[in-house]
C-alpha cells in the first residue's frame, strides 16, 4: 500500500524541471505514489489529470514568479471541477511576503527555496495524515502450501474441446477436485487432435486439462447415467459444453441434477446460449469472434477481417463460466440451493465490445479496424525499431512530456499542434511519422530503458517464446514444470491468479480413465467385482 497519491506539476513557462523531479523522486522513495506531469502544464490540465488519477494532493513547482496567478487558477479549477477536497501545496522561488496570500487562497503548505527534502516529505506526510512507511518486505513467492480457495469443491467435468475445459481447469488451479468424465475408449477428442505432442500427450489436451482426474463413463447407457447421478449426489458442480438440449435428451438436465442434489451448480458453455433463435447453431472460436463483432475491428484499415491470434472466443467464455460457477457456489452456501449457469460464447464476445459499443451508440457510426492504433488516443500503437516492435501507450497528457524527453524531441513537445491528446489526434498524420522515424533509429531495448525511466507505458512486442522466457513470467511462475506420463518433464502454464496463501501444486493431465476404479471405489463404494462387470459391459 502506498503512503498516498500525489500529482507533481509545473504550470506556466518555467524553463526546467530538475527541482520538481528531485522532489517527485524523494516522495516516491518515501512511499508515495507520484504522478509527474512535466513542464508547461495549464492549470485546467493539471486539475483534469488530478481528478482522473484520483490524487489526494497537488504539488505545484513554480519558478517563473507567476505563483500567485497560477495557483489561483488551479484553486478555481478545482472548485469548478467539484474537487476542492484535493489539497494543494506550492514550492519554488517564492518571496516571503507572498506566502500569506497563497495560504489565504487555500494552499495547504508553501515550501520556499532551500527547504530540506526530509522536512518537505515529513510535512506532506503530516498533511495527509499518513504514518511513516514501514520497511518494505519482499513479496512472498507463490507457494504450493496452505488451503487453496476452492479446496473441498468437487467438479464433474463433461466438457470437451477448449472453452469448457479451460474454465474447468481454472477451477482446478484454484484448488477444486475436477473429475473429467469421458466416453470409454475414445475420451475427449482433443486427446488425439493436435499438431504437436508433449511427452506423448496432445498439446491441445494438455492446455485445458492439467490438474484433473479422469473417469470413463458411457452416458448413452442407462447404467452410465445412473452412475453419473450417483456422482452428482457427491459433487458440487457439473460443467458441460454440449449443444443445448443434449443434457435434457440424456435425462441429465438441471432439474434432474437438482432432484438428486439441490445444491448442485450446473455450468453450461455453448456457442449461443440455452435460449434465443440461434441456440441450436453450432459454434467454435472462429464463429464466436465473427458473430460477436470483434473480428470486424481486428486487422488493418481497408483490409479483410482477421481473427485474433489467441482463441478469445473459447478461452474468455471458459473464464466467464468459471466466474459464474464460483458465484453460484457462493450463493449455494448461503441458500442451500444451486443454480444453472448459462454462458454463451457470443454473449461473452459482445460484452468485450465494452467502450466500442458505447462509441457506436453515441456516434451512430460503427467502429472500424484501427490496426495497432487507437481511434482517440495518440500515440497509442506499435512502432518498429531495429530489434523488434515496440508498443507505446501515451494514455493521458501527463505522459506526453516524459515520452518526448525519452525520445529527445524537445521541438515536438513545444509544438502547439501536439500539446494535448485532442490536438495530437487532429494532427495524427503529421506526428506519427516523426515518432516512427525517431523510434526506428535505436534498438528497442534502449527505448524501453528511457521510457521506463520516465514512467511512460510501453513494452516490447514479444514472440510466444520471448514472453514465456521473460524474467517477469519466470518471477510470476507462469511456466510450471511437472512430471509427464513417461516420467519426462512436461511444461504447463501457471495460474494467473495469485494468492498470498500459495497455489495448488500443478499436475499433468490424466490418462484416459486413470482414476475410474479409484474414484468409483472411494465415492460410491464399488468393489472390484462390480467394476469388472461394468467394464465388461462397456459402461466404464
Amino acid at each position: 500500500m502506498t503512503a498516498g497519491r500525489i500529482l507533481v506539476a509545473k504550470p506556466g513557462l518555467d524553463g526546467h524541471d530538475r527541482g520538481a523531479k528531485i522532489v517527485a523522486q524523494a516522495l516516491r522513495d518515501a512511499g508515495f505514489e507520484v504522478i509527474y506531469t512535466g513542464l508547461r502544464q495549464r492549470p485546467t490540465e493539471i486539475v483534469a489529470t488530478a481528478v482522473q488519477e484520483d490524487v489526494e494532493l497537488i504539488g505545484l513547482s513554480i519558478l517563473s514568479g507567476a505563483h500567485l496567478e497560477l495557483t489561483a487558477r488551479v484553486m478555481r479549477s478545482l472548485e469548478e471541477a467539484g474537487a476542492s477536497g484535493i489539497k494543494v501545496v506550492v514550492g519554488g522561488t517564492i518571496p516571503d511576503e507572498d506566502v500569506p496570500a497563497l495560504l489565504g487562497a487555500g494552499v495547504a503548505r508553501v515550501f520556499t527555496a532551500g527547504v530540506p527534502l526530509d522536512a518537505l516529505v515529513a510535512d506532506i506526510r503530516s498533511l495527509l495524515g499518513k504514518a511513516p512507511r514501514p520497511a518494505a518486505a519482499p513479496a512472498p513467492a507463490p507457494r504450493a502450501t496452505g488451503t487453496p480457495p476452492l479446496a473441498g469443491v468437487r467438479v464433474l467435468d463433461l466438457t470437451r474441446y477448449l472453452a469448457g475445459p479451460h474454465g474447468a481447469q481454472l477451477l482446478a488451479q484454484l484448488g477444486a477436485e475436477v473429475i473429467k468424465v469421458e466416453p470409454p475408449e475414445r475420451g475427449d477428442p482433443m486427446r488425439t487432435v493436435s499438431l504437436y505432442f508433449q511427452d506423448g500427450v496432445a498439446a491441445h489436451f494438455v492446455s485445458g486439462n492439467a490438474g484433473k482426474k479422469s473417469v470413463t463413463l458411457d452416458l448413452h447407457r442407462p447404467e452410465g447415467r445412473r452412475i453419473f447421478l450417483q456422482l452428482v449426489a457427491k459433487a458440487d458442480v457439473v460443467m458441460e459444453n454440449y449443444r443445448p438440449g443434449t443434457l435434457a435428451r440424456l435425462g441429465l438436465d438441471y432439474p434432474q441434477l437438482a432432484a438428486v442434489n439441490p445444491r448442485i451448480v450446473l455450468g453450461s458453455v455453448s456457442g449461443f446460449g440455452q435460449t434465443g433463435p440461434w441456440r441450436d447453431w453450432t459454434s467454435f472460436d472462429l464463429v464466436a469472434q465473427a458473430v460477436g463483432g470483434g473480428m470486424s475491428l481486428t486487422g488493418e484499415p481497408g483490409r479483410p477481417p482477421v481473427k485474433m491470434g489467441l482463441a478469445v472466443g473459447d478461452l474468455v467464455a471458459g473464464v466467464v463460466a468459471a466466474l459464474g460457477v464460483v458465484s453460484a457456489l457462493h450463493r449455494a452456501r448461503e441458500t442451500g440451493r444451486g443454480a444453472a449457469v448459462d454462458v454463451s460464447m457470443m454473449d461473452v464476445q459482445i460484452s468485450l465490445l465494452s467502450y466500442l459499443a458505447h462509441y457506436y451508440w453515441a456516434s451512430g457510426r460503427a467502429p472500424e479496424p484501427e490496426g495497432s492504433g487507437h481511434p482517440n488516443i495518440v500515440p497509442y500503437r506499435i512502432f518498429a525499431t531495429p530489434t523488434g516492435y515496440l508498443a507505446v501507450a501515451v494514455y493521458g497528457d501527463h505522459f506526453w512530456p516524459g515520452f518526448c524527453r525519452a525520445l529527445e524531441l524537445p521541438e515536438v513537445v513545444a509544438d502547439p499542434r501536439f500539446a494535448t491528446n485532442e490536438q495530437r489526434c487532429a494532427h495524427r498524420e503529421a506526428l506519427e511519422p516523426l515518432l516512427a522515424e525517431r523510434l526506428a533509429s535505436k534498438p528497442r531495448e534502449a527505448w524501453m530503458a528511457r521510457l521506463a525511466a520516465e514512467g511512460v507505458p510501453a513494452g516490447p512486442v514479444h514472440s510466444v517464446s520471448e514472453a514465456l522466457a521473460s524474467p517477469q513470467a519466470q518471477a510470476r511462475e507462469m511456466v510450471k514444470r511437472v512430471k509427464g506420463p513417461s516420467g519426462g518433464e512436461l511444461l504447463l502454464l501457471g495460474c494467473p491468479i495469485k494468492f498470498s496463501s500459495g497455489e495448488t501444486a500443478p499436475t499433468a493431465p490424466p490418462a484416459l480413465g486413470q482414476h475410474t476404479d479409484q474414484l468409483l471405489g472411494q465415492l460410491l463404494g464399488y468393489d472390484e467385482e462390480r467394476l469388472t462387470s461394468l467394464r465388461g459391459a462397456g459402461v466404464i
